[in-house]
This record gives structure tokens, sequence and C-alpha cells, in this order.
């Protein structure tokens, strides 16, 4: 009645060959931007993946200051927020810029995704706090830092 299923491995590494390339992707590979127009799309959107970060992030605070939604709940959107940046920071960070005409270009955006990473955490330890004025600044402060990063975004191109 019961059949007996044998695993048998592989002895070959064809099988995780995708899985060790992707490692080799993600492993911090710098790479040098053609040209200052694909530079200027990597930055733009750097940029619209931290505004969407920050914005889901103020929003939930709000929600949660406004009794809409549970602590707990808010809890896991900002931290999911701020982890989405950390990917969105290393790989704008990961692009060399391909001359010194775009130089301050990449200052400008990493500071401000800086500034964003900045407010997520705010964010996160009044929530994990239960903080309702720090989590009134956090609001305010992701608001600044989101309006900053649409307007940074709206000039790179």
């Amino acid at each position: 009645m019961w059949s007996t299923v044998r695993f048998r491995p592989r002895s070959s590494l064809r099988g995780a060959a995708p899985g060790i390339a992707l490692a080799l992707l993600l492993s911090g590979c710098v790479v040098p931007a053609r040209t200052d127009a694909g530079y200027r799309t990597d930055a733009s959107m750097a940029l619209e993946s931290a505004t969407s970060a920050t914005r889901t992030a103020q929003l939930a605070l709000q929600q949660w200051l406004q009794g809409r939604m549970p602590r707990t709940y808010a809890n896991i959107v900002v931290t999911d927020s701020e982890s989405s940046l950390g990917p969105i920071q290393a790989s704008f960070g990961g692009v060399d810029p391909p001359n010194r005409k775009v130089d301050s270009l990449r200052a400008e955006v990493g500071g401000e995704l800086s500034d964003a990473a900045d407010a997520l955490a705010q964010g996160r330890i009044a929530l994990r706090r239960s903080d309702r004025a720090g989590a009134m600044k956090a609001v305010a402060a992701l608001g600044k830092v989101s309006s900053t990063l649409e307007k940074t975004g709206a000039g790179v191109q």
C-alpha cells in the first residue's frame, strides 16, 4: 500500500548553477554605467522606489496614529518598507558614474537615500515603542524625505 520514494542526490553541480550565478551577481559587484542617460535612469528608478517605500511607511504610521491600523500590522508595513530600502541603496551605490559630470547626482541621490533610511528607522523605532509623539515626528520626516525624493526624481531626467 505504501510506496517508498528514494532520494537520489545529483552528483553534478548542474542544478546548482543558477543559484551560484545569482550569488555571484549579488555579491557586491560594482559596475560602471555606460552613459549619462543610463546613469540618470538608474538614479530615477532608485528615487522612485525609495519614494514608494517612504510613502507606504508614512501612510501606515498615519493609520496607526488615527487608530485605523493595529500596531502589529503597522510594524510589519514599516519594517518591510525599511528593509526594501537596503537593496535600493546597494543597487544604486553599486553603479559607478560614467564620468565626473554626474558625480554630483551620485552624491545627491546617495544622501537622499540615506535620509530616507534614517526617517524609516525613526518611524520603526517610534512604532515599536508605541511612542505617538515620535511617530508623529517620523510621519513629518517621511513626508519631507518623500517630497525631496520626488522632486529630485522629477529633475533627474
